[in-house]
C-alpha cells in the first residue's frame, strides 16, 4: 500500500499547532474540519490552509480517505474499510492511517470530535 500522506508544498515549514482536544487513536471519531478547502486534480485532492499559507496534494489513497471523513466516522471502522479494498496488512493501514490523519489534524484539516 502506497503511503497516503500528503506532500507539503515547497513554501516554509509550518509553525507548531497546538494538540488537538482528543487523542488520535483506532477508537477516537473524525471528520474533516468546517474550514477545511479541498479541490478533486485528477486523481488527487488538494487541500490548503488559508491561515498556514500551505498546501497539500494527497496521492490516490490519501484522497480516498479523505472522501471517506466527509461523516465523521471512527478511526477504526475507517481502517476496516480500508483493509478490505487495500491489499496490505491491517497494521500497515492502521499505522499510515494514523499518520495521515495526524498530520491532518495538526495542520487543521480535520476534527477529531472523541
Amino acid at each position: 500500500m502506497p503511503n497516503p500522506s500528503p506532500s507539503p508544498s515547497p513554501s516554509p515549514s509550518p509553525s507548531p499547532s497546538p494538540s488537538p482536544s482528543h487523542e488520535l487513536s483506532l477508537a477516537s471519531t473524525i471528520c474533516r474540519g468546517k474550514d477545511a478547502l479541498s479541490a478533486q486534480v485528477e486523481d488527487a485532492v488538494v487541500l490548503m490552509s488559508i491561515e498556514k499559507g500551505n498546501y497539500y496534494s494527497l496521492d490516490a489513497i490519501g484522497s480516498d480517505i479523505w472522501n471517506r471523513i466527509e461523516q465523521a466516522i471512527a478511526v477504526g471502522e475507517l481502517c476496516a474499510r480500508l483493509a478490505n479494498e487495500y491489499d496490505a496488512d491491517a497494521a500497515t493501514i492502521n499505522r499510515d492511517v494514523l499518520a495521515l490523519l495526524a498530520q491532518l489534524a495538526e495542520e487543521g484539516f480535520i476534527e477529531i470530535l472523541a
